[in-house]
């Protein structure tokens, strides 16, 4: 019964599920009091000539306003869908060149990182492979706030007028420069990091933010994504509570 509710609901969303299996399975994540959502794990595999497509999807049940709900669970639908169609794309396109080898390969996982206050954050995973000597890893934050169901960003968590970019950029600084003789930054990873927006993603835990380099932006390929904790301690009052309170 399972199996099929997840093929019915996914199918409604996206319309391109051919040779894929769909399933649903129960993740880890608790549903807070005051929004009481929980998060599962919708999984779809694809494999053919062209691409081996195996995806993690979230998928929000037991909030109480379904049309936020709805919107949330569409948005990751459409988001990782598109990835696996691109890839796919390019595969086809390879096939047409006559240069394609081995199936592309499209990879999803994710982890509920905050599930609290009707503020749920979610990095997902995003792994493409599509030839080559290796494949390529991006990490993209969902900062959510439940009770619109809009993206929230910076200037959402932190009272207004608060400096936070100077203490963001100090803190990562200070990381690099511990960290230094471990992974091999590029010489101008300070100053990379002196250039701090706030388009650099992140997303947010019960301890503080966890802002987010991607490859290549600070260190080579091997060193992997660079993700740098900000305890929320180093922000002293700054916090804007009506958005971060105390996990219960």
């Amino acid at each position: 019964m399972k199996r099929i509710i997840a093929i019915f609901l996914i199918a409604i969303n996206v319309m391109f599920f051919n040779a894929a299996n769909v399933f649903a399975e129960p993740n880890q994540s608790k549903a807070t009091q005051e929004c009481n959502v929980n998060v599962r794990t919708f999984h779809y595999e694809k494999i053919t000539d062209l691409i081996k497509s195996n995806l993690d999807v979230p998928n929000l049940t037991g909030l109480k306003n379904l049309h936020i709900q709805s919107r949330i669970n569409k948005m990751f639908v459409k988001d990782i869908f598109a990835f696996s169609r691109r890839i796919e794309k390019l595969a086809m396109q390879a096939k047409k060149d006559g240069v394609l080898r081995n199936p592309y390969e499209a990879y999803t996982r994710f982890k509920v990182a905050y599930n609290c206050n009707c503020i749920l954050s979610i990095p997902v995973t995003f792994y493409e492979y599509t030839g080559g000597a290796h494949g390529n890893t991006t990490l993209k934050p969902y900062n959510i706030n439940l009770k619109t169901g809009k993206i929230i960003g910076y200037k959402d968590i932190f009272k207004k007028g608060f400096d936070y970019k100077t203490i963001i950029i100090n803190e990562i600084q200070r990381q690099i420069k511990e960290n230094k003789n471990d992974i091999p930054y590029f010489d101008d990873a300070l100053e990379t990091v002196s250039q701090f927006t706030d388009k650099q993603p992140f997303y947010i835990t019960k301890d503080g933010i966890v802002v987010i380099y991607g490859l290549y932006e600070l260190a080579p390929y091997v060193s992997g994504i660079q993700e740098f904790k900000i305890p929320f301690t180093l922000f002293g009052d700054g916090i804007n509570t009506e958005i971060i309170k105390e996990c219960k």
